[in-house]
C-alpha cells in the first residue's frame, strides 16, 4: 500500500502480488456463524458496481482476486480515490511451482480468470485495477 501523486491529486494504491498460477486460486473460508453474510453483502454490492451481469460466484474458486475488488470498491464508495495494482512475477525458477515465463502465459490465465467472475474491462471501476508484468532477476 502506498500512495501515487499526480500534482494535486493523490490515490492510495493497494498492490498485489502473484510468483505462481497457483496463488490465483482461492475459497472464502467464512462460515455462516462468522462473517459469510457480510462478506456476500460487500461482494454483491463491488459485483454490482464493476457492472457484473449474472450471479459468477466470487467465494469460488476466485476469492482472494475478488476480495480485492470488493476492497477497492469499498474503499471508492467511502470517498478515497484508489487504485489496485496486480503484479505478477515472470520468470521464477521454482520447480515445484507454475511459474510463468513470460507475460503472454499470465495473460492467458487472467483472459480465464475474468469472464468467470464477470468482469468486461467496461465499468469506471475495472478502469482502476491495474496489471504489472515484472521479471525475477536471479543472480
Amino acid at each position: 500500500m502506498g500512495w501515487l501523486w499526480n500534482g494535486a491529486q493523490a490515490d492510495l494504491l493497494l498492490v498485489e502480488a502473484k510468483a505462481h498460477v497457483g496463488e490465483i486460486r482461492s475459497c472464502c473460508g467464512a462460515k455462516e456463524q462468522g462473517g459469510l453474510g457480510q462478506i456476500r453483502s460487500a461482494l454483491q454490492q463491488a459485483k454490482a458496481a464493476f457492472g457484473v451481469q449474472g450471479e459468477p460466484n466470487w467465494l469460488e474458486p476466485y476469492y482472494q482476486y475478488c476480495n480485492r475488488l470488493a476492497t477497492l470498491h469499498f474503499l471508492v464508495t467511502h470517498g478515497v480515490s484508489a487504485r489496485l495494482v496486480f503484479i505478477y512475477f515472470v520468470g521464477d525458477q521454482n520447480r515445484h511451482a507454475d511459474c510463468p515465463q513470460e507475460e503472454a502465459a499470465w495473460q492467458a490465465v487472467l483472459q480465464q480468470m475474468k469472464p468467470q467472475i464477470g468482469l468486461t474491462g467496461r465499468s469506471q471501476l475495472e478502469r482502476r485495477v491495474h496489471e504489472v508484468f515484472l521479471p525475477v532477476c536471479l543472480s
